[in-house]
């Protein structure tokens, strides 16, 4: 009697939890793989430089370099050179001096030695112009 009543029972609770326990295998393979390759979309976009995001401004850099602007940051426990970006005509007149100070410390911290830029006409004539 007991071999009657309980067996089956205990079958076909046995056979709901294993549907029950392949459905949350599945669901969770399936999320896992979702976040996978959503994971290498943001890094195959930042590497192209069309993803950006934000960084602290209290561990980020930017130097005047070369014509560029170069943007250092910690990430990952180290100081990596996280994006550079053409400095605008209009705001390489302000950035001369820095420049050269900014040129003197890479050889000294990292031993990098960048070639000078030409220094724009109309800047050496408003040195010899002392108007303001």
């Amino acid at each position: 009697m007991k071999q009657e009543n309980e067996v089956p029972k205990r079958q076909i609770e046995l056979a709901e939890a294993l549907d029950k326990a392949k459905r949350m295998k599945k669901d969770a393979e399936d999320r896992m793989a979702n976040i996978l390759a959503e994971i290498c979309d943001l890094a195959a976009m930042v590497k192209t430089g069309t993803k950006e995001f934000n960084l602290s401004s209290t561990q980020t850099i930017r130097l005047a370099l070369n014509g560029h602007y170069c943007f250092y940051s910690w990430v990952d426990n180290k100081f990596q050179l996280v994006k550079t970006e053409v400095i605008p005509e209009w705001d390489k007149r302000s950035l001369w001096s820095q420049e050269d100070r900014n040129r003197q410390a890479m050889i000294e911290l990292f031993g990098i030695e960048l070639p000078e830029v030409e220094k724009p006409q109309d800047f050496e004539e408003s040195e010899e112009n002392e108007d303001f």
